[in-house]
């Protein structure tokens, strides 16, 4: 899910790379930590709900002071949220096995 938070957050993700360059890190990284801790703090910030993508980024590139709540962000959550990241890390390589019995009535 990493992948796809960063891509609906394209339009602010500069701004977030500027201001909070950890949490921005982590928005691609693992996805638990990314959609569950990450995105609901960046959407507090900036009023938004969550699950309101199109209302975050709005909300993010036009505020006057985004620079200032992204810094208060990543001053106050970036140190744990990379350390909770570095907890999860990403695969390099996942293999599945998938077993279907089917029993046609």
């Amino acid at each position: 899910m990493g992948f796809i938070i960063k891509e609906v957050l394209k339009d602010a993700l500069p701004l977030i790379t500027t201001f909070a360059p950890s949490i921005a890190g982590i928005l691609g990284g693992p996805a638990g930590v990314a959609a569950g801790i990450a995105l609901p703090l960046i959407a507090k910030a900036f009023n938004t709900s969550p699950s309101d993508f199109g209302g975050l980024v709005h909300n993010i590139v036009t505020d006057p002071s985004v620079g200032d709540k992204l810094k208060a962000l990543e001053s106050e959550h970036g140190g744990w949220l990379t350390g909770l990241a570095k907890e999860f890390p990403q695969p390099s390589h996942v293999e599945m096995t998938i077993k279907i019995d089917w029993n046609p009535q």
